[in-house]
């Protein structure tokens, strides 16, 4: 593991257009103080055991797994383990996740937020959407793949947590398999 108790902790960030941050740090042992984002805290443990309080309960994520902050939910930070722990993060303004599944909700009108009881998430789906924001931390994220991120997220998140308002098929992937889909309101 690259991490040690005497590795010093560091912090970098990715270039990405407004509405999103993402950065990815090591911490040895103490991480941050308990605080609460505007944004959603979406990221993966790359190494180590990242252990933190979040609604009431002491967390332990594991490399693979996904975390879900949901925005204004007070939480804290520490390494699980003397190694430390490493990870990526991405912060997502709700507002984009809203307007990406808009016209899932009743009437084409806004779609709730999706809500991930847990803090902890082995979905493939999240874990897909993610690496295209945070498998490469060297490459600035361009607006239209942004774009592409926003959306791929916010899909894995709605059906990750079983809402009632699934997205709208992708019209690209349906022509190119030869069905024909017509949507209807619900």
């Amino acid at each position: 593991m690259a991490g040690s108790p005497s590795q010093r902790d560091w912090v970098r960030h990715g270039d990405c257009p407004p509405g999103m941050e993402r950065h990815e740090a090591y911490f040895a042992g103490f991480a941050y103080e308990p605080h609460r984002h505007d944004t959603y805290a979406i990221g993966f443990t790359v190494e180590g055991v990242q252990s933190f309080g979040y609604r009431g309960t002491e967390e332990h994520s594991l490399p693979g797994h996904v975390l879900v902050i949901h925005p204004d939910e007070l939480h804290d930070g520490h390494a699980g383990t003397e190694d430390g722990f490493r990870f990526r993060m991405l912060y997502l303004r709700p507002d984009l996740i809203r307007d990406a599944l808009s016209t899932a909700g009743p009437g084409g009108g806004p779609a709730p937020l999706p809500f991930i009881p847990g803090a902890i998430s082995r979905d493939a789906r999240l874990i897909r959407a993610l690496m295209l924001a945070l498998g490469d931390m060297e490459t600035e994220i361009h607006p239209l793949e942004a774009d592409r991120i926003i959306q791929e997220l916010s899909d894995a998140l709605n059906a990750v947590s079983g809402s009632l308002h699934p997205p709208l098929p992708d019209p690209i992937s349906a022509r190119s398999t030869g069905r024909v889909i017509t949507c209807v309101p619900i």
